[in-house]
């Protein structure tokens, strides 16, 4: 960022939202044959025009400030909005990709992409409950729309129902638990909360109540066990895109407020919540692994698949130290590229195969070399195989687990580790090795997207190698939020 060149306390905010207003505005006056594509891409440029705006930005701070509704940007929270930032322009990229799938309309759907994306960095920044779960609820409505965006397609249509009970249902338990927490401290802000949950020897008995309510509706969000039944048949029926932002966007939007709220504010509560956390963390690996080992369809195999990464994260969540705080971060990290690569690939072959199946990768090395190279390099990073960078997510994981003596789950960890290797391999061996279909011909991969995979690829591959400079702001990010 050049020097002098600084943001205010909401500064991505009104830039998000101004984008957005622009990007609507700008639709009126466009065509409509070219309306989604030049808006696509004026969101693209503009993701990455924040984002380098803010790349060299000091943190405010060491937590949040004072008792506002945004508590400003502190390091924890300039992690995160850049994580979101990154997460957008992928989502976008992905999306010009997919324009001629999805349905006739104009340029609403990149719009909401930055609307969504408002409401992630907002949560990032937030220092208030009330304003914590409007944030959470602007994001959470723009998903609703965008997995029904296919409005004859009855999948889409069941994808965005789906959603938007799951939501409900997380809504209602977040903000139960927001009422409980009010009640038991007097307030609503974190510092209000923080104060009520330390005053004592013992959590208050309200905020015991609070701490498992929001928990429960997190738990929603990020699609962890046992409330994870929605995660396939949305990715699923949703267009490809926004299964992409699904996986890395929502999720990392849940961690987030699990960090922030039980890392920070409501850190007594770790001793009430650890025994049960570690059994959800247990299921979460189990079925997410198991149940994509049937799944016939990729998109519901990965649905699966972001199930069992979701464990992970809660592992490194359940650890309750500055450590493993700083590993769910450096998971999420090394998560993004290895999930917008193979969703990226996943775009390109079904409009060009028009199917999503396993099945319709058969002996894809043999039509397209470059796009198999690139699923197999996001599945590998996925399985955690060295040197991609799931690899590294996995290993700062179950190293900060080991430190706090979370033998078992460790040893489920590493269980789980070698199922998903078996669930990845098996659509390797399918590209790779099965003959390839009669009648089946080369697919011509066109010179942009090609240039798209192979930055993916690289982006895998130097993050497995080089992941110290992340590691690095991860713990930055950590000894900010324990600081708080």
């Amino acid at each position: 960022m050049p020097e002098g060149l600084n943001v205010g306390v909401w500064g991505v905010e009104i830039a998000l939202g101004c984008l957005g207003l622009v990007q609507l505005v700008w639709d009126l006056f466009l065509p409509k044959t070219s309306a989604r594509r030049r808006i696509a891409f004026l969101g693209l440029c503009g993701y990455l025009v924040i984002l380098w705006w803010i790349s060299d930005m000091e943190p405010v701070g060491t937590g949040w400030v004072g008792a506002a509704a945004f508590g400003g940007n502190d390091a924890f929270g300039l992690f995160f909005k850049k994580f979101f930032l990154v997460v957008a322009a992928g989502v976008t990229a992905c999306a010009l990709a997919f324009t001629k799938d999805l349905p006739d309309g104009r340029g609403e759907f990149p719009t909401l992409i930055t609307f969504a994306t408002l409401g992630m960095t907002a949560l990032a920044s937030a220092s208030d409950l009330l304003t914590l779960f409007l944030s959470l609820e602007l994001l959470t409505i723009t998903l609703f729309m965008l997995s029904a965006w296919r409005r004859r397609d009855a999948l889409s249509v069941e994808a965005g129902l789906k959603l938007l009970i799951a939501g409900a249902t997380a809504a209602s338990f977040m903000l139960y638990g927001i009422a409980w927490a009010y009640g038991s401290s007097g307030g609503l802000s974190f510092d209000a909360v923080a104060a009520a949950a330390r005053g004592g020897d013992a959590l208050p008995a309200g905020l015991a109540v609070a701490s498992a309510l929001m928990m429960v509706g997190i738990l929603f969000k990020v699609g962890g066990a046992p409330f994870q039944a929605w995660v396939p048949d949305v990715y699923q029926g949703a267009p490809t895109p926004v299964t992409a932002f699904l996986s890395v966007g929502s999720k990392a939007a849940g961690i987030l407020i699990l960090l922030r709220m039980f890392h920070s504010v409501l850190l007594p509560a770790a001793d009430i919540l650890a025994a049960p956390l570690a059994w959800v963390v247990g299921l979460t690996l189990f079925i997410g692994n198991l149940g994509a080992i049937r799944q016939r369809d990729l998109k519901r195999l990965l649905g699966y698949s972001s199930v069992g990464h979701a464990g992970y994260l809660l592992l490194a969540f359940a650890t309750f130290s500055e450590r493993g705080a700083a590993a769910a971060m450096m998971y999420l990290v090394a998560y993004l590229p290895t999930v917008l690569g193979i969703f990226f690939c996943l775009c390109v072959a079904t409009s060009m195969t028009r199917s999503s199946s396993v099945g319709s990768l058969t002996g894809l090395n043999r039509r397209s070399p470059l796009l198999a190279f690139g699923f197999c390099v996001a599945l590998m990073s996925l399985a955690g195989v060295p040197p991609f960078a799931g690899f590294f997510g996995k290993l700062t994981v179950l190293m900060a687990a080991v430190q706090a003596d979370l033998f078992w789950l460790v040893v489920l960890g590493l269980i789980n580790v070698v199922i998903g290797l078996y669930v990845y391999l098996r659509v390797v061996k399918a590209m790779y090795l099965d003959p390839l279909p009669e009648g089946a011909g080369p697919l011509a991969v066109p010179a942009l997207q090609r240039w798209v995979i192979l930055v993916g690829v690289a982006a895998t591959v130097g993050i497995g190698i080089w992941q110290r400079p992340f590691y690095e702001a991860a713990e930055r990010a950590a000894a900010a939020l324990f600081s708080s």
